[in-house]
């Protein structure tokens, strides 16, 4: 998925417009925050191209944040020490 978080004008004049993206992977149930990239608008329409071509239908776009429940969702713990319980040695 692509989540495009904001737009925003060239502090340089003459630059075309940033877009601001996340980029996250998984699927509706689970998604998996795995980067933020800048680019101009003109490359925004040559990256979703491509990824169009590859992907199909299975690439998602977003604007604005992600719901909020879906992101701050705690996962179960796995294993390991729990927090405040220090190990007996013997």
């Amino acid at each position: 998925m692509l989540s495009v978080q904001g737009r925003s004008e060239s502090a340089v004049a003459g630059n075309e417009p940033q877009l601001t993206v996340n980029l996250l992977t998984g699927s509706d149930d689970h998604f998996v925050y795995s980067g933020t990239f800048t680019l101009g608008e003109n490359e925004w329409d040559e990256l979703v191209l491509a990824l169009r071509a590859g992907l199909g239908s299975r690439l998602e776009i977003a604007f604005g944040p992600i719901a909020p429940a879906a992101s701050s969702r705690r996962r179960p713990r796995r294993g390991g020490r729990r927090p405040g319980r220090r190990r007996e040695r013997r």
